[in-house]
């Protein structure tokens, strides 16, 4: 699926949720030969989310950037290269998607969904296989939703910005 249109919001200023606007002409984004297209059920909402619309969040963003880092839904194509999922997966998006492990480096920094990246308040999203876990099967959308950014709120309490140290 590379064309039609869906219903996406965009961040156009910085004044907070009133700079939200919706297009409902926008186009399905196109997959490379190692992208996955989803189709979101459900995204949840992050304080980062407000301080991006308010101009206040102290990392890279981009001018109309589709807001929400966490979003949950169905693959529905992949690229031909993709190895990870296929139509039917259910997935999760991952918060930076140039972050696979270890400590946050200067690139992966410019790579968060919802700052950079477009993120989860559309009906169509399309990533790279590695910007994607499979849903557990236990959660439903709205669950699966709401685990990104809490992972990485806990991730980053134990060895973000200020390591945390014996005695902490």
């Amino acid at each position: 699926m590379s064309s039609g249109t869906q219903k996406q919001w965009t961040v156009r200023g910085k004044g907070g949720w009133q700079d939200l606007v919706l297009d409902d002409q926008a186009a399905i984004p196109e997959i490379g030969d190692k992208d996955v297209l989803v189709k979101f059920s459900a995204a949840s909402l992050n304080y980062r989310d407000l301080a991006i619309s308010q101009g206040k969040y102290p990392w890279p963003t981009k001018d109309g950037v589709v807001p929400l880092s966490d979003g949950a839904g169905v693959v529905e194509s992949v690229g031909k290269h993709v190895h990870r999922f296929r139509k039917g997966d259910k997935v999760i998006t991952l918060f930076n998607q140039g972050h696979l492990a270890g400590s946050l480096d200067a690139y992966s920094m410019t790579t968060g969904v919802g700052g950079t990246v477009d993120g989860a308040l559309r009906q169509y999203g399309a990533f790279d296989e590695n910007g994607l876990v499979h849903m557990p099967s236990n959660l439903n959308f709205l669950e699966g939703a709401s685990l990104s950014c809490a992972a990485l709120t806990a991730w980053n309490a134990l060895f973000g910005l200020k390591r945390l140290t014996p005695g902490d």
